[in-house]
């Protein structure tokens, strides 16, 4: 419930300085991003909050971030292969454009994100599943790894300052995930995040 709030307070006070007189941009700037966001089914997992700061270089229209994610909590309904809950690390890279339109903008952004999947909890895996022994069953805590790509598209509101960034977007996330080494054969979806992510940077005045 705080989180949902929080969210609403950055959009509602990235509108307020938007709506405040115009200035030029600084010709470039660095700063922090922070995305909050939401995931729904992936597969059988119910993917639940993802935190996710990243550090920024603006220039233009041009707006490339790296970040790194966090899921603290990802439900299983699978317990007997994946534990009843699993938690992510991920690191990526993303380069969106954006497009002015009023005092805001839209955007599109591309890029991609190295996953690390794992639970502390160990389960039973059967031989059948995973090949890994002849007979019987061994207890292993799940841990998984993948690649993904990403796209994201959203709107954005953004102060308009000399030598200041700030603003904040809502925004979709998409990520095609295949995940090869689940048991037996390994599991394949596509991610979906409702997300909002504030901005805050610095630049030179123009």
């Amino acid at each position: 419930m705080l989180s949902v709030l929080a969210m609403h307070r950055v959009t509602a006070l990235a509108v307020i300085l938007v709506a405040s007189p115009a200035a030029a941009d600084p010709p470039f700037a660095v700063g922090l991003d922070y995305t909050l966001a939401r995931g729904g089914a992936f597969e059988t997992w119910d993917l639940g909050w993802r935190l996710e700061p990243g550090l920024f270089f603006r220039t233009g229209r041009w707006h490339a971030t790296g970040t790194f994610a966090f899921h603290p909590g990802i439900t299983a309904k699978q317990v007997w292969r994946d534990s009843d809950q699993l938690s992510e690390l991920g690191a990526g890279a993303r380069l969106a454009y954006h497009l002015p339109v009023d005092r805001g903008s839209l955007f599109v952004a591309v890029g991609f994100e190295r996953l690390w999947i794992s639970s502390g909890t160990e389960v039973r895996r059967f031989c059948r599943q995973t090949q890994a022994c002849y007979a019987g069953y061994y207890h292993e805590a799940p841990s998984y790894n993948a690649w993904a790509p990403q796209l994201r598209f959203g709107v954005g509101a953004y102060a308009h300052r000399p030598t200041v960034l700030f603003g904040g977007s809502f925004e979709i996330i998409v990520e095609p995930i295949r995940v090869r080494d689940v048991p037996p054969s390994g599991i394949a979806d596509v991610a979906v995040y409702a997300a909002i992510t504030s901005t805050v940077g610095f630049g030179p005045k123009r």
